[in-house]
C-alpha cells in the first residue's frame, strides 16, 4: 500500500514561533563564532552566546520528540494502526532534499571558491578520509563524522540532523510496539540510562584522550540528543493520556501558576547563561516541555503567538534557516573584514537578511515540492499540509 486514506487535520499552533527562537539563538551563537574565529571582537565566550546555541538545539530536540511522538499516537488511535513505512517516508521527503544539498555543496562545490574556504588548508582537511566522510553523510552520520574526523566546514551543524533521523529510526517501532501503559515507564527509562551513561563517560573523560575509539564514542554519546527528543516524547505521552495521574500532571502543566513563572524564567535563565551543569539538558528540556504543551495543546495558554505572521513564517522555513546560516555568515564576514568593516548591525542585518532570504526561496521553490508529496503517506495532514495558506 503506497498510501494512506486521509482522516484527520491537525495542526499545533505557536510551533513555528518556537523553531524560529531555537533558530535564532543558534544563528547568534555562530555569528559570534565567526566573529572570534576570524580574529574579531565577539561575545562568543560569553555564557549567554554559548548557552544560546545549546539551548536553540535542546528546543528543536524537545520539540520534534513532543511533535512526532503527539502525532504517532493520535496515527495509533485514530486507525488502530501506525504504518512505519510511511512514516519513514513522510521524514525522508522533509528532511534528505535539502539535507543532502547541503552535503553536496559542502563536500563538492563551495570548498573550491575562496569566499568559502575557511581554516588552514580546507582542502587538505577536507580531502583527508574523504571517502570514509562521504560514506557517513549518505548513511545521515554526520554526527559520527565529527566524532571520528572532527568538523567539515558548512556540513558540520547537520549532525544534529543525523542524530534526530537515527533517533527516528527506531522511535516510530516503539510506540508501534509497547503497551502504551508500559510507554512511559519505557521512555523514562531511557532518559535514565542515558544520563548513566553519559555520567561514567564524563568521569572517565581523562582516560579516553589516548583512545580514539573511547574517545569517539564519547564525543558522540554527547551529541546524541537521546534524552531532549524522549522528554518530549515524554509531555506528549502524558498529554495524549486518559489516565488520572497522567490528566493530573496535565492540569498541573496547564495551571497558570505553573505557566507564569514558566513563561517569565525560562528566557530570563537564557539571557543570564544559567547553567545547571550536568543536569542543564534536562532542566531545560523540562521547562520547554512545559511551554510546549501549552503553546500547542492548552486553549487557555497565558499568550499566544500564533497571529504574528513574520514570526510564524520564520518558524515554517526554519528548517532551512538552519542548514543555510552557516553558507550566508562565514562569506558575508569575511566579506566585512576585507573592507575593514566591523559593525555588527551591518553584519547581523546582512546575516540575517540573506539567510532568510535564501531560505524563502529555498522553501517555496525546492522543499516545498517534497512537503506537498507526505500528504500521499500520511493518515493525519500535519504541519504545512494541515493550513491551506502553506
Amino acid at each position: 500500500m503506497n498510501s494512506t486514506v486521509l482522516q484527520k487535520s491537525v495542526y499545533y499552533p505557536n510551533l513555528n514561533f518556537l523553531r524560529f527562537i531555537a533558530a535564532f539563538l543558534i544563528i547568534v551563537h555562530h555569528i559570534e563564532q565567526t566573529k572570534h574565529m576570524c580574529g574579531e571582537a565577539s561575545l562568543w565566550e560569553t555564557s549567554t552566546i554559548q548557552l544560546g546555541f545549546r539551548l536553540g538545539l535542546i528546543l528543536f530536540f524537545v520539540l520534534s520528540g513532543f511533535l512526532i511522538t503527539n502525532l504517532l499516537q493520535i496515527e495509533q488511535k485514530k486507525t488502530g494502526e501506525i504504518n512505519i513505512k510511511n512514516f519513514y517516508i513522510r521524514r525522508i521527503l522533509r528532511i534528505w532534499p535539502l539535507y543532502f544539498l547541503i552535503i553536496f555543496l559542502a563536500l563538492f562545490i563551495l570548498p573550491n571558491f575562496t569566499p568559502f574556504q575557511f581554516g588552514v588548508n580546507p582542502l587538505q582537511t577536507l580531502h583527508t578520509n574523504f571517502t570514509w566522510k562521504l560514506l557517513l553523510f549518505i548513511l545521515l552520520s554526520p554526527n559520527l563524522v565529527i566524532a571520528i574526523f572532527g568538523a567539515i566546514p558548512f556540513a558540520a551543524h547537520t549532525w544534529s540532523i543525523g542524530a534526530e533521523e537515527q533517533f527516528y529510526v527506531l522511535w516510530p517501532l516503539v510506540i508501534k510496539y509497547i503497551q502504551s501503559k508500559f510507554l512511559f515507564i519505557f521512555t523514562l527509562s531511557l532518559i535514565i540510562l542515558y544520563l548513566i551513561i553519559r555520567a561514567i563517560l564524563t568521569h572517565y573523560a581523562d582516560d579516553f584522550t589516548e583512545n580514539k575509539v573511547l574517545s569517539a564514542i564519547a564525543v558522540y554519546w554527547n551529541m546524541a540528543p537521546l534524552n531532549c527528543m524522549a522528554t518530549g516524547g515524554i509531555f506528549a505521552i502524558i498529554c495524549n493520556s486518559t489516565k488520572p495521574l497522567f490528566m493530573l500532571m496535565k492540569k498541573i502543566f496547564f495551571a497558570k501558576y505553573v505557566q507564569y513563572p514558566v513563561f517569565i524564567i525560562t528566557p530570563f535563565l537564557i539571557a543570564i547563561g544559567k547553567s545547571f551543569y550536568f543536569f542543564q539538558y534536562e532542566v531545560y528540556s523540562v521547562l520547554f516541555g512545559i511551554i510546549i504543551c501549552n503553546l500547542a495543546l492548552n486553549s487557555n495558554r497565558i499568550i499566544d503567538f500564533e497571529k504574528m505572521r513574520i514570526f510564524n513564517y520564520l518558524g515554517k522555513i526554519s528548517y532551512g534557516l538552519y542548514m543555510f546560516h552557516p553558507l550566508v555568515i562565514i562569506p558575508i564576514v569575511k566579506l566585512l573584514l576585507k573592507l575593514d568593516c566591523q559593525n555588527n548591525y551591518i553584519l547581523y542585518a546582512l546575516s540575517f537578511g540573506l539567510t532568510i532570504l535564501v531560505s524563502s526561496i529555498s522553501y517555496h521553490f525546492y522543499e516545498k515540492r517534497f512537503i506537498t508529496k507526505k500528504i500521499r503517506y500520511s493518515a493525519l495532514v500535519s504541519g504545512d499540509n494541515a493550513k491551506t495558506d502553506g
